[in-house]
């Protein structure tokens, strides 16, 4: 048992095959095709660790693969934390594990779960509170549902693909350009999140998704049946302690088209909001059906600014 060699808690105490090359140097060691085999996980590494502060210097070339992702939940430190992907897929994962000026850095990591690619570069700071760590990634698959378990029936359906890059600064969380798309919807996201996270989320963000298909994104909202349309939808705000800002909010769908602007302010009276909206089509009958009956061929143009709460407001215009 391996828990017989090593002090490892976390580590279960089941068979297991461990094999290669261990050199001892008056500075640190050497590994070479060291190859771990324990619960069906297989775990492979090559390099060196130098005995310097930190570890400074040390690099490791990683392997781990699998036939089952789901598996590794087996290990007590992961748990019950892979319960959203579908069990059964098979894994591999390659990259470079070093220990830089800056911090640890996981370069160039490579994997596949199951039908689904994906690329990670990874640096943890080693300043105060993880200040300057970042993580770069992109994840493609040929559908999502065949990644993660889909009770709801709620993924987009076909090819997807994401990208992105996420940094810590000292009073921030970066999430810079975000991309993704499906086969039927593409977007961008920007989202500055204050750090460190406290009761009041503050934040600011610049969303934009376009696409073929509104119904991709709409939940089922019966008895309104949409028809297919495409469709852009943007929104750009702020929101800071309580107050949160809409500089706009614009979707258009078809015929239809909704802009949204004002500010919303949790208070003592409860919620408060200053906004304008309008609602413009002209002809919603090409919308979608109500009760699998046509809409009216009516145009509509409806627009006002609303100022108040809930016990006291006003609509203008």
């Amino acid at each position: 048992m391996l828990d017989r060699v090593i002090d490892t808690r976390y580590i279960p105490p089941q068979p297991y095959a461990l094999d290669g090359h261990l050199g001892v140097r008056e500075d640190g060691l050497d590994l070479r095709n060291v190859k771990l085999d324990l619960m069906g996980a297989r775990l492979g590494a090559t390099g060196s660790v130098n005995f310097a502060d930190r570890l400074l210097g040390s690099a490791f070339d990683v392997q781990l693969a699998g036939d089952d992702f789901s598996a590794l939940g087996r290990f007590e430190v992961i748990g019950n934390k892979l319960d959203m992907f579908v069990p059964g897929q098979a894994y591999q994962v390659t990259g470079r594990l070093m220990s830089q000026t800056e911090g640890w850095a996981l370069n160039d990591l490579k994997g596949r779960i199951g039908a689904t690619d994906f690329d990670l570069n990874l640096l943890l700071s080693n300043q105060d509170q993880l200040v300057g760590s970042s993580i770069g990634f992109m994840i493609e698959g040929p559908g999502l549902s065949q990644l993660l378990a889909d009770k709801d029936g709620h993924f987009p359906v076909g090819a997807y693909r994401a990208d992105g890059q996420v940094l810590l600064a000292k009073e921030h969380l970066n999430i810079h350009e975000l991309n993704f798309s499906t086969e039927k919807s593409q977007g961008e996201l920007v989202l500055d999140i204050g750090w460190p996270i406290g009761d009041d989320i503050d934040l600011d963000f610049d969303l934009k998704v376009r696409g073929s298909d509104i119904r991709e994104l709409l939940p089922d909202i019966a008895p309104f049946r949409p028809h297919a349309a495409g469709f852009e939808l943007e929104t750009v705000g702020k929101k800071h302690g309580k107050l949160l800002s809409l500089e706009r909010l614009q979707a258009d769908v078809g015929n239809l088209e909704i802009i949204t602007i004002g500010d919303f302010e949790e208070d003592i009276a409860g919620e408060r909001m200053d906004f304008a909206f309008s609602i413009v089509s002209p002809d919603i009958s090409q919308l979608g059906r109500w009760n699998d009956e046509p809409l009216p061929a009516a145009a509509l143009d409806v627009k006002a600014e609303f100022s108040g709460n809930a016990q006291e407001f006003a609509i203008q215009n």
